[in-house]
């Protein structure tokens, strides 16, 4: 239990990131695709989430 408590201070963080993510998203169209890696891809949406979150 002490491990769900230890987390639980996490959890508001994560709904706010979300909500701005998903605010973002609503608004603004994906843009150019890169390549991660062999496999993956990223938008300029993507990108511009991440740095919206890191700051």
């Amino acid at each position: 239990m002490a491990a769900v408590t230890m987390y639980s201070g996490l959890m508001s963080i994560a709904v706010e990131a979300i909500e701005r993510a998903g605010d973002i998203v609503r608004h603004e169209l994906s843009g150019a695709l890169t390549a991660k890696g062999d496999r993956d891809v990223a938008s300029e949406l993507d990108y511009r989430i991440e740095r919206e979150l890191r700051a």
